[in-house]
């Protein structure tokens, strides 16, 4: 399994209008294999600012986790450019910034279920 991790930031003001594209962007549909196949599922969080935040405490950050079958299935939904970001326009109108690049993990252990070198 391959897990792919991305971030971008909006302001407070614009928050609540980018969680609501999201959520009309990330369906069902979206993470069953219908519109990429090989893509496991996806994970969104939020965090807003609190007061552990440094860098620029005013700004909301979303992450999304990502979770696919293998690289071809990156491919799929990323195209031929694996590392770069998929951030639609309609994203990057209520972002102020985000990672230009994602991030991919090789799954190793689930609930404690270590994978085996035999397993790849």
């Amino acid at each position: 399994m391959i897990i792919r991790v991305w971030r971008g930031w909006t302001t407070p003001g614009n928050a609540d209008a980018y969680e609501a594209l999201l959520r009309e962007e990330i369906t069902g549909e979206s993470v069953d294999g219908e519109q990429t196949p090989g893509m496991l599922g996806i994970d969104v969080m939020r965090h807003d600012p609190d007061p552990t935040d440094t860098g620029t405490p005013s700004e909301v950050e979303f992450s999304t986790i990502m979770y696919f079958f293998d690289w071809d299935s990156v491919r799929a939904f990323a195209g031929q450019e694996t590392y770069a970001a998929v951030v639609p326009e309609a994203d990057r109108a209520l972002l102020t910034r985000w990672d230009t690049q994602s991030r991919h993990y090789d799954l190793l252990s689930r609930n404690g279920q270590w994978k085996t070198l035999a397993e790849g």
